[in-house]
């Protein structure tokens, strides 16, 4: 970061003024090195919020650091760096600032607009749509969010998702100019032309400058192969928006195909100097200097793009089709696999193919996940590929990867009469067998009386199938027999010790991976293995810098993604995980490890789109396995997708059928997504198949009481009273019961009875508690809570909950009695809390007590917003006012929402003479809708600046 802060003084400072060296490091030294006070932090921040807001961003990035340096975790001054860092694109750095201000607990309408134009900004786009809002935020910012889950939708291709949001988003928010214009875009996408002219009409009646509006207008033009008009509207477009890429590239375009090549060439030099790295500008100058017929310089570009072909004709040079290759090619190696093969395509349509060329075609498909295109390519083209052997191998392998077995078996007796037997063909024989788990039959089809059965290389292929069906003993057995052949030889050395990991013979293993290293220090399979050795002896850091070694010398090293990735889950570093998994993946897309660790990681960072994609891909692998169901189910279900939860479920219920313990989870899942006849159907099953169930019984009357069938349910609660006598549960589902319809004296009579039967019974003093949280019975259960507490010692949560009923029913004296006594236990849960309430409880008598009690609070949890809240308030009323801000600040990053932290503010504001802003938090927070205990005094106080 230091290093930022030198180019920013750099680019910012010293072109306004040019001071003397001394004077600039004096400005410098008093920015960084201030006063270790609270104050001067304070005031740091205040000031860095000051010159944001004028535009001075490495004078405000100066005074936050100095902030940060007193307070690292002072979440205002993180999130206006990660914004700082953003204008500046620095992308990373805003994102990793972003998200560690949200894993405080900040207040996500602040934070998730700049979170998403970074995220968008780094084309990830999957994370732009992903992010989600509470209800309680801005217009504004639902309909900026709105906008760029849009957009993300469009850069990843799903027009009619993005179409259906920016519709939505109108039905919400009205005629934004910005809603227009995403829709002419997704109508013209969709080929709409009309419907697109219509929409950028009313974009262009708001505003007729609009750039980005007039950009569309043009693209519009553009399809309907309208140019001149086209060009009218880039011109305009670049005259209200000159620094928009979007419309230089368009302008550029519409020049080069209007043959006005200089002024193309004048906007592509205009464009290179602000991103002289943009792939689609380069090929932009490649058309441009092949319309000037520039063949020296066309040829070093194209040698840049695409790495050359190797021989190529002037003739070929001179021809569109050659550049539709060249295309396709520069766009295959940079992964735009979707012009690839629209521009390869194009190529072959008017060319003669190679074996080559048609095997990038099929890359290119099997890339975006289309391996039936890939095959019917290669299929296409079977003459051509006949003769080269690797091109009918992939063809082979893409036929096994899609269950076509047999498709296999007939081309590869093609190609045995073409190329007899072929080392390659019999590899693909024993994957035919493995594939049909004949693992023994794949082992005899290598002794073929032709092969020779204790060649190395059989060995080698005997082994491999072992291992492959799990028999790690046998093909251990089998390996050893590679290294009495050739001890020194890598390759068998790194299958031992393969072998030997999974047999958990860890030091045979180091032992031989030493030897190996020893002998090639560079072997990058070795490098993997000693890494697994040092994984499984824990010692991560080594393990991740050999495997960094592999992967920055041969980034598609498998072996080395996927085991890195383990460790960097291990270590926390889950974006690099992630980077590693998905590299891993397009490897090799039946790998279901890859996918699983994926699930794994986004389940933890709750990315659920990207969950739901990953166990679809593992479905594909292996079909109906009831795991990876049960996990979309729950996904859906979080996200309120019921009917795709309801259609996980049903092939659920057809596997766990015969299962009762499975039924019950069943049950509780269609339960969730209120399918409640399926969910009683899966328990009277589990019932019918384990009479004696008990769990089974109870989640029927649960489920009963859900359901409001309560005659059905108290003959069926009955029912448990006769077959399992005085049981805790049976009380606590009667209270239930009692509590459903209303007898909530008999659900306490019921829930003292489950204590009574099993003191310890945590779930039936949380209900009483809920009772009498609600006012029912307020009386009967305190006596039942004080009884408890006078007659038993040493347990903690029977004091808090009376503790806490005391503080919730406003009888602080005997609240504080009880907490203070909970204060002498060293192991009390919760105690950040129960400092909180004694602060709020002498906050009337005792504000010294008062705020000692907040700063232990604090210290405990100063990520909370109420205990921010308090210590904050606390300090304005104690007359700290400086101070007091800054903590109520922090209160606010975390609940922005929440109108006590905006009228404690506007009080602190306006004390510091700071009225308008003051004014600004009062109105907001007077328009909570919700129960705000200090409506009355926010009311008198605004009145009061009016």
């Amino acid at each position: 970061m230091e290093s930022y802060i030198l180019n920013h003084l750099q680019l910012k400072l010293f072109p306004k003024v040019l001071p003397s060296l001394a004077s600039t490091i004096l400005i410098i030294i008093s920015l960084s090195f201030s006063s270790a006070s609270r104050a001067q932090q304070t005031a740091s921040y205040e000031k860095g919020l000051e010159t944001f807001e004028q535009g001075q961003f490495a004078e405000s990035y100066i005074y936050l650091k100095n902030s940060l340096q007193k307070d690292p975790d002072h979440l205002p001054s993180k999130l206006l760096i990660g914004r700082i860092l953003l204008i500046d694109g620095y992308l990373n750095d805003a994102i990793t600032e972003f998200l560690e201000v949200i894993d405080k607990g900040a207040d996500k309408g602040l934070v998730i607009i700049p979170l998403a134009n970074a995220y968008f900004r780094q084309q990830e786009f999957v994370k732009v749509i992903e992010l989600s809002l509470p209800k309680s935020v801005d217009t504004s910012i639902k309909l900026d969010l709105q906008l760029l889950k849009a957009a993300a939708h469009i850069r990843l291709k799903q027009i009619n998702q993005a179409d259906d949001l920016l519709r939505q988003a109108q039905r919400d928010f009205g005629d934004d100019i910005r809603l227009l214009n995403g829709l002419s875009q997704t109508q013209l996408i969709m080929k709409n032309y009309a419907g697109a002219r219509q929409l950028i009409e009313q974009a262009l009646g708001v505003n007729p400058k609009h750039g980005q509006a007039r950009l569309f207008s043009g693209l519009i033009y553009q399809a309907q192969e309208q140019s001149q008009l086209a060009l009218s509207e880039f011109e305009l477009a670049y005259q209200n928006a000159p620094k928009n890429p979007s419309v230089q590239r368009a302008l550029a375009n519409s020049y080069a195909q209007l043959n006005m090549l200089q002024k193309a060439k004048n906007l592509i030099l205009e464009i290179e100097q602000q991103n002289p790295n943009d792939m689609q500008l380069k090929l932009l100058k490649v058309k441009v200097l092949a319309k000037e017929n520039n063949i020296v310089e066309g040829e070093r570009l194209i040698t840049e793009l695409v790495q050359a072909l190797s021989v190529t004709t002037d003739a070929q040079k001179e021809n569109m089709d050659w550049l539709n290759l060249v295309e396709g090619i520069t766009a295959h190696i940079t992964g735009n696999y979707e012009t690839a093969v629209r521009e390869i395509s194009r190529y072959l349509q008017g060319s003669n193919p190679t074996s080559s060329i048609v095997a990038i075609l099929a890359e290119g498909y099997i890339k975006l996940d289309n391996p039936k295109l890939a095959i019917k390519t290669l299929e296409l083209h079977n003459s051509v590929i006949i003769d080269d052997l690797g091109a009918s191998s992939l063809l082979c392998d893409l036929y096994l990867v899609s269950g076509r077995i047999f498709k296999c078996s007939s081309l590869i007796k093609q190609l045995q009469e073409v190329h007899g037997q072929q080392g390659a063909l019999i590899f693909l024989e024993a994957k035919i067998l493995h594939l049909r788990n004949n693992t023994a039959d794949a082992i005899i089809a290598l002794d073929n009386p032709a092969i020779d059965s204790q060649a190395e290389e059989v060995i080698l292929l005997k082994t491999s199938m072992l291992a492959g069906s799990q028999r790690f003993e046998q093909a251990l057995t089998q390996a050893s027999k590679l290294l009495i052949i050739a001890p020194n030889n890598i390759q068998y050395m790194n299958i031992n010790i393969d072998l030997l990991l999974r047999n958990n013979r860890i030091p045979a293993a180091d032992n031989i991976a030493q030897q190996a290293l020893s002998i090639e220090p560079q072997n990058s399979v070795t490098k993997v293995n000693m890494s697994r050795v040092k994984f499984a002896q824990q010692q991560y850091a080594v393990s991740l810098a050999l495997l960094n070694e592999i992967l920055t010398v041969d980034p598609s090293n498998q072996s080395a993604l996927l085991l890195s990735a383990q460790v960097l889950i291990r270590t926390q570093q889950l974006e690099q995980a992630i980077e590693n998994l998905i590299s891993l993946k397009i490897l090799d897309a039946t790998n279901p490890s890859a996918s699983e660790l994926l699930v794994s990681i986004y389940k933890s960072t709750e990315q659920h789109q990207l969950v739901i994609a990953e166990l679809k891909e593992l479905l594909k692998i292996q079909r109906l396995a009831p795991q990876y169901i049960a996990e979309l189910a729950i996904v859906h279900t979080k996200l309120k997708q019921f009917t795709e939860a309801k259609q996980q479920l049903r092939l659920l219920s057809g596997i766990w059928s015969n299962n009762p313990q499975q039924l019950v989870i069943l049950s509780q899942m269609q339960r969730r997504i209120s399918d409640f006849a399926a969910a009683k159907l899966s328990l009277q099953s589990a019932q019918k198949q384990a009479p004696g169930y008990l769990l089974a019984k109870l989640e029927y009357g649960r489920l009963l009481l859900k359901t409001e069938e309560f005659a059905a349910a108290e003959i069926h609660i009955m029912s448990l009273l006769e077959a399992y006598g005085d049981n805790a549960n049976y009380w606590l589902l009667q209270g239930h019961y009692h509590k459903a319809v209303g007898e909530v004296s008999q659900a306490i009579n019921a829930y003292q009875k489950a204590i009574s039967v099993s003191p310890e019974f945590t779930l039936a003093y949380i209900q009483l508690y809920q009772l009498a949280a609600t006012h029912l019975n307020r009386t009967d259960i305190l006596d039942i809570f004080e009884n408890l507490v006078n007659n038993t010692t040493g347990n903690q949560f029977y004091h808090h909950l009376l503790a806490d009923l005391y503080f919730l029913y406003h009888e602080y004296d005997k609240a504080k009695t009880l907490y203070q006594a909970l204060m002498l236990a060293d192991d009390l849960p919760n105690k950040d809390s129960i400092l909180n309430n004694l602060a709020n409880i002498e906050s009337t008598n005792d504000l010294e007590q008062a705020l000692l009690y907040a700063q232990q609070a604090y210290e405990l949890n100063s990520n909370s917003a109420e205990i921010l809240d308090t210590r904050g308030w606390l300090l304005v009323l104690n007359g700290d006012l400086t101070k007091g801000l800054n903590v109520l600040r922090q209160a606010y990053t975390l609940q922005s929402n929440a109108p006590t932290v905006r009228y404690h503010l506007a009080y602190a504001l306006n004390q510091l003479g700071r009225k308008n802003e003051a004014r600004t938090q009062l109105q907001k927070a007077l328009l909570y809708k919700g129960h705000f205990r200090q409506r009355q005094a926010a009311k008198l106080l605004l009145e009061q600046l009016i």
